[in-house]
């Protein structure tokens, strides 16, 4: 099978043909072949006839008849397997079109697929890198709570151990931690 210049099969290549009504030159073997056996058929069945059914009839006259019988359908047996051989190269185009329309469609499947597995891929690498992020932002706000914290507990230390060295009672109470009940107003 060839293939044309819009990208179609064709069961003909450019210049096979000298007419619509010619065979094609590498098929004219076939063609031979199958003309061929329907002649041979046909005239077996020919002979069949005139000598079972046209009794009485010497040798030359059976030959003759036999004659005028088969060059009658001479031309019906050339077009029959002028249509029989071209069925079967038809057939055969219709096939390959198929089979490359099913390629082509797995091909664009197999595209479609990569293209899905690529768009999941950049979403799974982007909801990573998301994840990343808000880690490291949530890592920084609790160092900084717990920085703040420190700073409180330093300082109220700080009043404690200055009120001790004074001398003075000191009554403050320490720190409330973050969402402790004393700091949420409970």
């Amino acid at each position: 099978m060839l293939e044309s210049q819009d990208n179609q099969p064709s069961y003909q290549a450019e210049g096979e043909r000298e007419s619509i009504w010619s065979i094609a030159r590498r098929l004219r073997n076939w063609y031979a072949w199958i003309f061929s056996v329907e002649y041979l058929i046909f005239l077996g069945l020919t002979i069949w006839d005139e000598v079972h059914y046209q009794t009485g009839d010497n040798a030359l006259q059976t030959v003759l008849a036999v004659r005028r019988g088969m060059t009658a359908n001479i031309l019906d047996i050339a077009a029959s397997a002028y249509v029989a051989l071209e069925g079967v190269m038809l057939a055969q185009w219709l096939k390959e079109r198929d089979q490359r329309k099913e390629r082509e469609a797995i091909e664009k499947a197999e595209r479609a697929v990569q293209m899905a597995d690529k768009a999941v891929q950049q979403a799974a690498e982007q909801a990573a890198q998301q994840a990343e992020q808000t880690a490291a932002q949530a890592a920084q706000m609790v160092a900084e709570q717990v920085a703040e914290e420190r700073q409180r507990w330093l300082a109220w230390y700080e009043r404690m151990q200055e009120a001790q060295r004074a001398g003075r009672p000191f009554t403050e109470p320490p720190p409330a931690s973050p969402g402790s009940p004393s700091q949420n107003g409970r």
